[in-house]
């Protein structure tokens, strides 16, 4: 995973000529041939994912108008790394190269 250009919400957009604002429809960039698009900070394709003690969900998001992709659950014990859940559960299933992620992690609770 890398992270995005922050003036352009893009890792690899470094100016914003030929950038397009379309009303309600994010922003839109002819990028390497093809037609890439922002919305706010986040590029598409984005990866989705819920990530437990037990097990770790995970989806792609072509577009805002998309239904999301969803893959097989994955068990997180089988893992050493998130990296390495993602790799196994999305990554090797699709040529779809996430832009942007939102992950949710769950975390211990303590009571003090």
């Amino acid at each position: 995973m890398t992270l995005q250009n922050r003036r352009t919400g893009c890792r690899d957009c470094a100016t914003d000529e030929n950038l397009q604002h379309r009303p309600g429809q994010g922003r839109f960039r002819k990028h390497h041939g093809q037609n890439h698009q922002h919305f706010g900070p986040l590029s598409f394709p984005i990866l989705i994912g819920d990530i437990g003690g037990t097990n770790a969900r995970f989806s792609l998001l072509v577009d805002p108008y998309a239904e999301p992709r969803e893959f097989p659950i994955v068990h997180t014990a089988d893992f050493p790394t998130v990296d390495a859940a993602i790799q196994a559960g999305v990554m090797d299933k699709t040529s779809l190269q996430p832009r942007s992620a939102i992950l949710a992690v769950a975390g211990p609770i303590s009571r003090r």
